[in-house]
């Protein structure tokens, strides 16, 4: 009885092990099956990546450094060639600059807002920012107190960039500010470097787009820009090995130095920018951008390559005029109201009047038909608000200081008619 019991469990456990050996045998070719078959489909995935980067446009990058404003405050951008950074809260020349979600300069605000809301718009380069002036003595500031003792429905929008000309700022309010609707679009026309902003596609250590005259027609060019190699990379790559350093590490293998970071789908993902966790723009091609279908229905002629010939003085002033009357047809037809303001340099205000360069840019928009204030012009205007040549007027680089951008929101103000404002 013991010696059949015996038999029975040596038998078992033969069993046993035979369906072990069985198992493990089954279970090794399925992990060799799977790990031949991730290699194989790792190879083909990078060879097809591999194809797919070199088919794909990239951006190209040029060999100079942002300025200490743009690198402080914008980051690269690939239709505009910079904008604001979100989110950033730090000092420059001593005075607090906030920027909100959008890496706009004023205060937080959801274009889909409430119903009733009621928005006015500013628009322009530093003058509009508020450069070497603290957040609440911008004009933007000013303009939005007043706005809101009126009637608490106003809301203010500031797309001023340091540095944009008429075109960044033009394409900026097509890309994120014709959506808020706004009643009220005023445009700050700085005299002093507007005419050589819109003839340049190269300035303060970075490119641009640029405008250019077609066949009568504006077309633009240098989309998009090439982004300077001084500029932190905003691609999706560059945020994941922020992100993940240790992607970054090379080893050594058989006198080969090897590195994730060099995979060919993080190279594929170099052309690429973060807009969420799983959707990504593509860089390198206007076509592709999300952004481009808001510039497209407005624009008729695109090219690529970057004009190398400044236009003259003259031919500056008219593609300022053109490019604002683009500006203003497209806020009137869509409801609102479109102005420029003229904001003198520090010489002009000394002399009481325009310089002839200004007064050219002045006579275009007559020409067109598009409604300016000239600052310098006191018909009709009280003594407390006409501009004075006061030094204390303005700082550094003839921009205008907190006395100025109080006056200058005072005037625009007082420049409205008041039913627009009720």
């Amino acid at each position: 009885m013991r010696s059949g019991n015996q038999a029975r469990d040596a038998r078992s456990k033969n069993t046993f092990r035979r369906i072990s050996q069985s198992s493990c045998h089954l279970l090794s070719r399925v992990l060799l099956f799977c790990f031949i078959s991730s290699i194989i489909f790792f190879l083909i995935d990078q060879l097809l990546i591999r194809a797919l980067n070199r088919a794909e446009g990239v951006v190209q990058e040029l060999d100079s450094v942002p300025n200490e404003l743009r690198l402080n405050f914008t980051r690269y951008h690939p239709i505009l060639g910079y904008d604001g950074i979100p989110n950033l809260y730090q000092p420059f020349l001593g005075k607090m600059v906030s920027l909100n979600s959008d890496g706009n300069r004023s205060n937080e605000y959801r274009c889909a807002g409430g119903h009733g809301d009621r928005v006015f718009l500013l628009s322009g380069d530093s003058q509009a920012w508020g450069y070497d002036v603290d957040d609440e003595h911008i004009v933007g500031s000013h303009l939005e107190r007043a706005l809101q003792e009126r009637d608490p429905r106003w809301h203010l929008v500031n797309l001023g960039v340091p540095g944009y000309g008429p075109d960044q700022s033009f394409l900026k309010y097509l890309l994120y500010g014709r959506q808020c609707s706004p009643q009220i679009v005023i445009f700050l026309l700085f005299l002093k470097n507007d005419l050589s902003d819109v003839a340049t596609h190269f300035s303060y250590g970075v490119e641009k787009p640029q405008f250019v005259r077609r066949n009568d027609e504006l077309c633009l060019t240098n989309i998009p820009p090439r982004r300077a190699k001084g500029w932190p990379r905003s691609d999706a790559r560059s945020e994941i090995l922020e992100r993940l350093p240790w992607i970054g590490k090379s080893v050594t293998l058989f006198g080969q130095e090897l590195s994730l970071a060099n995979l060919e789908t993080l190279k594929f993902l170099s052309k690429r920018e973060f807009r969420s966790f799983f959707r990504t723009a593509e860089l390198g091609k206007f076509d592709s951008l999300p952004e481009s279908g808001k510039i497209k229905p407005f624009l008729s002629c695109f090219e690529g390559e970057a004009v190398t010939q400044a236009p003259r003085e003259e031919e500056s002033a008219r593609l300022v005029g053109d490019i604002l009357k683009k500006f203003s047809d497209v806020v009137t037809s869509d409801g609102g109201s479109f102005q420029v303001v003229l904001v003198p340099t520090e010489s002009e205000a000394r002399a009481g009047s325009l310089s002839a360069p200004s007064l050219e840019v002045a006579s275009e928009l007559t020409l067109r038909g598009i409604p300016y204030i000239d600052l310098l012009l006191d018909v009709g205007v009280p003594e407390e608000l006409r501009f004075p040549s006061h030094p204390s007027m303005w700082n550094r680089g003839e921009h205008l200081s907190e006395a100025g951008t109080e006056l200058l929101s005072k005037r625009i103000l007082f420049e409205r008619r008041p039913e627009s404002l009720q």
